[in-house]
Formats: C-alpha cells, sequence, structure tokens
C-alpha cells in the first residue's frame, strides 16, 4: 500500500489547521498582556515582558512538537515507499522530543541553580510583583 505525497501533504494540512484551531481561540484580549507596562515601564517589567515571551514560546512549542511528532511517525508508517523516509521520521521525532524536553526542563534548571547558589526563596523566582 502507498500513499502519494500529495495525500501526506493534504493530511499534514489538514491536521495542522485543526490543530491551529485551538490557537484562534486564544487570540482573544486578555487581561495578561504580553507587554505588562503602557508608557511608564521599569527594568521589572521587562523581566516580566521576558517571563511572558517564554511563556508564549512554551505554548507554541507544545503544539509544534507534537505536529513534528506526528509527521515523523506518519513518515515512519509509510517508509515502505521510500526507505529514506524512515531514517527522517526516526530524526523528526528525536529532535522534537529531546527539544520539548529543554525547553520545559529550562524552568527547572534555573530553579535548581538558584537552589545551589542559596536563594532562599527559590521556588517563587518566576513570580513577578512589579508596583507600578
Amino acid at each position: 500500500m502507498t500513499i502519494s505525497r500529495s495525500k501526506i501533504k493534504v493530511l499534514t494540512f489538514l491536521f495542522s489547521a485543526l490543530l491551529l484551531i485551538g490557537f484562534s481561540v486564544s487570540a482573544q484580549e486578555s487581561d495578561n498582556p504580553l507587554v505588562p507596562c503602557t508608557d511608564d515601564c521599569h527594568l521589572c517589567d521587562f523581566i516580566v515582558l521576558g517571563y511572558r515571551i517564554y511563556q508564549y514560546i512554551l505554548y507554541i512549542s507544545f503544539a509544534t512538537a507534537m505536529l513534528l511528532i506526528t509527521v515523523g511517525g506518519i513518515l515512519y508508517i509509510t517508509s515502505v515507499a521510500n526507505p529514506d523516509w524512515k531514517n527522517t521520521g526516526k530524526k523528526l521525532i528525536t529532535t522534537a522530543i529531546i527539544g520539548f524536553t529543554i525547553l520545559v526542563f529550562s524552568w527547572v534548571i534555573v530553579n535548581t541553580i538558584l537552589i545551589f547558589m542559596g536563594v532562599r526563596d527559590a521556588n517563587n523566582w518566576s513570580t513577578f510583583t512589579c508596583g507600578n
């Protein structure tokens, strides 16, 4: 059973479209905007901005990793048609898992470094309160 490239492209497109429908719901106005200040910004506001960008990247990377794992799995399953697809599928799956794991564990790494440095309240380092 061979699946043509056009069918794989169509299935990948449909899966991507279904995956991105959830992000359109998140496009509504938020009480927690990316930029925390309007015109009088301080250093704390830029730190909060960096943290919110990290959260956004983490949110997007989960969907991207799932998409890459799915495409890698499809390539691996359909590798009968082309033997190179097996290696490409394996590479996609392992790269997506390694990349997402690094992103997720970056918070744990920073927390562990702060604990070893002797920061007393190391578990709340990602909570910011800016006095505007």
